[in-house]
């Protein structure tokens, strides 16, 4: 499994799993669903990874808003977009996330977080 698979199962998990991640993530419900659609691409990929199975399971069994989400089948290609977060110490954070992909290796990708006033 590449570190991008393996960080976005993590970020998934995080979304659907931890209750925290609704109140620190600011707009969970939009960026919720873009970050499933956004999940979409690299599932469609990498349909036989069986990581990526296994936690599509999980997220199904463990989460309504998750199991909802999924039964849209949205797609969405990863698009630079600006990013709020609530940290409980520090207040309001916005980043401008933009993704670069790798034309020598799709699976691969950076994504660069760049902080906004």
């Amino acid at each position: 499994m590449t570190a991008l698979r393996h960080w976005t199962l993590n970020l998934l998990r995080h979304y659907f799993l931890d209750p925290k991640a609704r109140t620190f993530v600011v707009d969970w419900e939009l960026r919720s669903h873009q970050l499933v659609a956004q999940f979409r691409v690299d599932y469609g990929n990498n349909v036989d990874d069986q990581n990526m199975l296994e936690l599509v399971e999980e997220l199904l069994d463990k989460s309504d808003s998750f199991r909802s989400i999924w039964a849209d089948q949205q797609v969405l290609f990863r698009d630079g977009n600006e990013k709020t977060y609530d940290h409980p110490q520090l207040g309001f954070l916005k980043f401008f996330q933009t993704t670069f992909l790798v034309a020598a290796e799709p699976s691969l990708k950076l994504v660069v977080a760049t902080p906004r006033n």
